[in-house]
């Protein structure tokens, strides 16, 4: 039974990694027009009641490639703008 559930759970990680590669082909001409772009959005902490518990969230889409985009984080508090992190998201995609 071990081996049968190892070998579908196989069979859909290669589904999925498939399904990802088909939609980032599909996709990627679209993609690449947001590099070098920015962003903002109200963003909060998980229960806010008054409108001043929001701040903005600034993104900027520093790089996309097919296997990895690359995304650079700010926060606008009340008087100054912090760097907050540099997001790297790597798909599963295998060449």
């Amino acid at each position: 039974m071990k081996n049968k559930k190892e070998e579908l759970q196989k069979q859909l990680d290669e589904i999925k990694k498939q399904e990802e590669k088909e939609l980032v082909d599909k996709h990627y001409p679209e993609f690449k027009k947001f590099e070098g772009k920015c962003f903002k959005m109200r963003n909060n902490y998980s229960l806010p009641e008054v409108p001043s518990d929001y701040w903005w969230l600034y993104k900027k889409v520093v790089k996309i490639k097919k296997k990895i985009y690359i995304s650079a984080n700010a926060r606008h508090l009340k008087y100054f703008l912090i760097m907050t992190d540099i997001h790297s998201k790597q798909t599963s995609m295998e060449e």
